[in-house]
């Protein structure tokens, strides 16, 4: 794992490869050609701190739904957990997207809902994001999460 993590970050994610209910995205799909193929039950769940954070750790930026920057070999290595999500769950999830302020927003709400599903706990969720942000912003030279006020 990268040393850019913390040594508590590191923890925290290598405990989570492990945990049943978080899986790597190749024993939930397949993918094929960067084209993610299989039930869409899941779909609920990719845009979280986590899969944004292993993308990252893969050298590649998550874009949310299809991954558009990621290669299959890489898709199949993020982390993603297991959430089986209701018509209405789905909706929720959309109508959540539509209203968020900004992509930040809009993430911090999915984790609320898809990592506290998998038993995920607000500080680690927060340890998460934190650790995906300091990525995203060493990638893309600009301010991290938590030096933004859309953030919060």
């Amino acid at each position: 794992m990268p040393v850019f993590l913390t040594r508590e970050e590191r923890a925290l994610v290598s405990e989570l490869r492990v945990d049943s209910r978080v899986r790597p995205f190749a024993e939930q799909a397949s993918v094929d050609v960067g084209i993610v193929t299989g039930a869409n039950k899941f779909f609920l769940a990719p845009d979280n701190s986590l899969t944004c954070l292993t993308a990252e750790m893969e050298g590649r930026h998550y874009g949310g739904g299809g991954g558009l920057e990621l290669v299959p070999s890489e898709i199949e290595r993020l982390l993603l957990p297991v959430v089986h999500a209701s018509p209405a769950q789905l909706a929720a999830a959309d109508e959540r997207y539509r209203k968020a302020e900004g992509d930040l927003v809009f993430l911090r709400g999915q984790d609320a809902v898809v990592l506290t599903n998998v038993g995920v706990t607000k500080c680690d969720q927060e340890m998460l994001f934190k650790a995906w942000s300091r990525f995203r912003a060493r990638r893309q030279r600009v301010p991290s999460a938590e030096e933004t006020p859309e953030a919060e």
